[in-house]
């Protein structure tokens, strides 16, 4: 049972590590529906806290060589992982994503709309694979306005060009454009 558990934190552990290297060093963001890599981040972390608490628990329980030093260990690394993903959850911004289009259905832009305190933005990025987007653009509000999920703004495309027009919050229309497929 040990082994299985040290398999599974090991794989989340791995799989933490490898969404936050993609993300950080090659520019591209995990995006699978609606849910993004730091989601996964740390939903991976708290995997690998359950999972590292069992083992402890297992130690102490069954009165294993060496017990206490493997359940204060396991106990120190899964409350300074916990601490992180708290950090990371107060910190990350809350997106809801949104996808545009082009009448010809050759590009698609996703528009990543957060809004957190007195913030508010939309990250554009184009999707790389079924995986994977990069950003291409972004947009500010002003007082964690929403125009998307106010329906205030407009989209136009021109070819591979998206025209995006929106309320910044101030009740002034600012424009970006968006070029998809470079």
């Amino acid at each position: 049972m040990r082994i299985i558990l040290y398999i599974f934190t090991s794989i989340f552990l791995t799989v933490s590590a490898f969404v936050y290297t993609i993300q950080e060093c090659e520019d591209l963001y995990l995006l699978i529906g609606n849910t993004n890599g730091d989601m996964i981040m740390r939903t991976a972390l708290a995997l690998a806290v359950i999972c590292l608490i069992i083992i402890a628990v297992i130690a102490i329980v069954k009165k294993e060589k060496h017990r206490i030093v493997k359940s204060v260990i396991c106990f120190a690394v899964s409350g300074a992982m916990l601490y992180c993903i708290g950090i990371s959850g107060f910190l990350s911004r809350p997106y809801t994503y949104y996808g545009f289009t082009s009448p010809d259905e050759k590009y698609t832009v996703i528009a990543g709309e957060w809004s957190w305190l007195q913030g508010g933005g939309i990250e554009f990025y184009e999707r790389t694979n079924p995986f994977f987007v990069k950003r291409i653009g972004n947009f500010s509000t002003d007082d964690g306005y929403e125009p998307i999920k106010n329906n205030d703004y407009s989209v136009k495309w021109s070819e591979n060009e998206m025209i995006f027009t929106a309320n910044n919050g101030n009740a002034v229309y600012e424009t970006l454009n968006i070029v998809a497929g470079n």
